[in-house]
């Protein structure tokens, strides 16, 4: 648009291109669209683009859309410059809501998305939201059928208390599948336990049906049948099952049968009266003895409740326009806006928090392949990246790696931001090396150079060597040891060793099991 002194008081619009052809008024001084342009909703837009306008987005006439990825309201766009016309509707039987380039479809084959994040939030495979704070081991999904004959698997996550005692985070998620259990922890973004065993990033297990790898800030599972299991060590968890496992499922997540009423089922097959009882019934034991469920939080006052919904807090989410408006009609924001004024109400504010919550919407928009603005920048929520390696919005979900330098050129993941590597350096666990720097890949699994390992019966002790060799030796445990796996290293260790573990914030485990729970921050006799 362009200011005019004098221009015509009727504007062109897409509704009546011609109004300032028969417009009796006089003019007045404002802006004016630019030729070719015409005025829509108090925007100007091409002229070829006046059908209808829906959060932000574009729709020719006669066109049909769905309005979120619950595909459960219908739009058309019915003339030229009108409002959207939006009925209650599903998909046909024998199809699944799903996303398909960036935008909802009913599809032949699809798949179901739980999302975990925050402190936590469960958002099931069906969309329903749970708020469940309990720090204890808690079933995501697994299978539940005993009529089926495809794979079994397990997904459960570990939550720990994170600066308050009235929230929890998820610590630690394990995957069980073809007999292997996975382990991927907070805070460790280069390598993951492979049944108790510490390996580097990239991993291959049962024969290559499962890979585990870095994409974006995520550490990502996936299994040959489609199941793909996603943490980004701090938060945010993301369970994706395909349509074959249809109302196979349970756990957290839910049954994934497309029917919210039902996504309160516990093991016994009840449903439960909230879901603090259907966390309870899905807890998983542990040696965490300590764990539970805590006292909920207390309301926000009206002046602070007012505070978070701005835009300059979870009001971010929703705002049009704003940086993640073009997702509003892929995923409906506001699940994520509840959520994130829960956390904000329950932890007094704080950028961190607000950070996760934004970050966990965008995450899954862009999973759902919608490209959005950026929201971050150098003091509000920034990304730091080590060295070697830089800020990227949308950088190739499938990096190159030391054991697959063509990984990008064969990506169907849709991109992430994340780190990316400076050009000439490949991803070694989650580092960013010089080619010539890159580790040994030996019997199916990588190291990075020094990192050494022990064969599974203690006979022989290898070493990646700088030049990519793997050099080994043999091995013979004395008469008072034994081979065993110990901190997710397997070697031979005293026959009588105890185990202290301090942890957290911090809890401390004694030699005989008991658990301390001392906050000091002075030095102390261990």
């Amino acid at each position: 648009s362009h200011y005019e002194p004098c221009a015509a008081a009727c504007p062109a619009t897409c509704v009546n291109p011609m109004a300032p052809g028969s417009c009796s008024l006089p003019c007045v001084e404002g802006c004016v669209c630019d030729s070719g342009y015409l005025l829509y909703n108090d925007r100007c837009v091409p002229s070829q683009q006046c059908g209808c306008w829906h959060n932000g987005q574009h729709y020719p006439v006669g066109s049909e859309f769905w309005t979120d990825n619950t595909c459960s309201s219908k739009c058309t766009c019915p003339a030229q410059g009108s409002k959207v016309q939006c009925s209650s509707a599903s998909c046909p039987a024998g199809q699944y809501c799903g996303v398909k380039d960036g935008k909802p479809e009913c599809l032949e084959e699809s798949y179901g998305i739980c999302h975990v994040h925050g402190d936590p939030h469960y958002i099931t495979f069906d969309k329903v939201t749970h708020n469940f704070m309990g720090n204890c081991t808690y079933t995501l999904a697994k299978v539940c059928s005993n009529t089926t004959s495809l794979p079994y698997f397990n997904v459960e996550a570990k939550n720990e208390h994170r600066g308050s005692t009235r929230v929890s985070y998820v610590r630690e998620v394990l995957v069980e599948v073809y007999g292997q259990r996975i382990a991927m922890v907070k805070k460790e973004k280069s390598q993951v336990l492979v049944n108790s065993v510490r390996q580097t990033l990239p991993v291959s297990a049962a024969g290559g049906a499962i890979t585990v790898s870095r994409s974006g800030r995520y550490i990502v599972l996936e299994t040959d049948f489609n199941l793909r299991v996603s943490y980004d060590a701090d938060h945010s968890v993301e369970v994706k099952v395909p349509t074959t496992y249809f109302n196979l499922t349970c756990g957290m997540c839910g049954n994934f049968n497309s029917r919210r009423e039902d996504d309160y089922m516990m093991p016994n097959g009840q449903q439960a009266a909230d879901s603090n009882e259907l966390g309870e019934s899905w807890r998983v034991p542990d040696d965490d003895s300590s764990c539970g469920v805590p006292v909920p939080s207390p309301p926000c006052s009206a002046e602070e409740e007012k505070l978070y919904q701005s835009d300059q807090f979870c009001g971010m989410l929703t705002a049009r326009p704003g940086s993640f408006e073009r997702c509003h009609g892929v995923i409906k924001p506001q699940d994520y806006f509840d959520t994130c004024l829960y956390d904000l109400c329950a932890l007094h504010g704080g950028q961190e928090f607000l950070c996760a919550a934004l970050e966990a919407y965008a995450d899954a928009c862009q999973a759902a392949g919608v490209t959005l603005l950026p929201w971050r920048n150098a003091t509000f929520c920034p990304l730091p990246c080590d060295a070697n390696s830089y800020y990227d919005p949308c950088m190739t979900g499938c990096p190159a790696t030391c054991t697959d330098r063509e990984a990008p050129q064969n990506c169907s993941r849709p991109c992430m931001e994340g780190c990316a590597c400076t050009s000439g350096y490949l991803l070694s666990g989650d580092t960013c090396v010089p080619e010539a720097q890159c580790g040994c890949l030996f019997e199916g699994n990588y190291y990075s150079v020094s990192e050494h390992f022990v064969s599974e019966n203690c006979t022989r002790r290898c070493r990646c060597e700088a030049n990519g060799q793997m050099l080994c030796s043999d091995l013979f445990c004395g008469e008072d040891e034994v081979c065993k796996i110990q901190d997710g290293q397997r070697g031979c260790y005293p026959a009588s060793t105890d185990l202290c573990h301090i942890y957290g914030d911090p809890h401390y485990s004694t030699f005989d099991g008991k658990l301390h729970h001392f906050q000091g921050s002075c030095n102390y006799t261990v």
